[in-house]
């Protein structure tokens, strides 16, 4: 946990004002040396403990956060995944409707050329009657 995230909360601040006001008080108190180390060393102690506390509270909530992302990173791939499954039906589909009209279209252009191809025979057929018949006529 980051100081900047303990003082969002205010535990940092209120922290640092007691540690602050322990300092000042011990350092002005009359005592001896060694009577105001062991109470700088006390309070250290303490406030060491309390930061401890802070962040085992802490930790779970930003486990939970973590938990909480992991959770949702994990729906939001499983979403992705049936859209792309989803996607990838349509695209198959759309692929098979694709080929069948290209299929069927082959097949009419092939019914068409025939007709076409039986059609200028006919007229083939019919021009070399009429030359012939003119031809007849003309002898």
């Amino acid at each position: 946990m980051s100081c900047q995230n303990c003082c969002k909360g205010g535990h940092g601040k209120l922290l640092l004002g007691l540690l602050a006001g322990a300092v000042l008080g011990v350092l002005y108190a009359p005592q001896t040396g060694k009577k105001t180390r062991e109470e700088l060393k006390k309070k250290a102690e303490l406030l060491s403990d309390q930061l401890a506390d802070m962040v085992e509270e802490g930790f779970p909530s930003v486990k939970e956060k973590i938990k909480d992302a992991a959770y949702k990173f994990e729906d939001s791939a499983k979403e992705a995944k049936k859209r792309v499954k989803r996607g990838k039906r349509v695209i198959e589909k759309k692929f098979r409707e694709g080929k069948k009209l290209v299929k069927n279209a082959q097949k009419d252009i092939e019914k068409n050329t025939e007709d076409i191809r039986e059609k200028v025979e006919d007229i083939t057929e019919e021009v070399k009657n009429r030359i012939a018949r003119k031809q007849g006529a003309d002898v």
